[in-house]
């Protein structure tokens, strides 16, 4: 499969606005992303900072039932059960 994004098709940047979205109120991080790579014994290792969410959980649910609100979706899923996992799905409207 493959994906191809086209920045005229409004349902993509709809999409993408919606993921963003979940994550209202979190900081931009100005720093760079960092990468250090260090052979040792001819093994790669890596260190790799990861990003850090720094909005509580209250919030990415409240986030999560605005965007539901915004593409009126059912926001009536158990939040504590499902966590921070979501699906993302888009129709491709050509009928495959």
């Amino acid at each position: 499969m493959k994906f191809k994004f086209d920045a005229n098709q409004q349902y993509q940047l709809d999409a993408i606005k919606a993921v963003v979205d979940l994550f209202d109120g979190q900081p931009i991080e100005t720093e760079e992303f960092h990468r250090e790579i260090k052979r040792t014994d001819s093994l790669l290792n890596d260190l790799v900072i990861a990003n850090n969410l720094v909005i509580d959980d209250e919030a990415v649910k409240a986030n999560t039932f605005k965007v539901q609100d915004v593409n009126e979706l059912d926001n009536t899923i158990d939040f504590e059960i499902q966590g921070k996992n979501f699906s993302i799905e888009m129709e491709t409207g050509t009928g495959i």
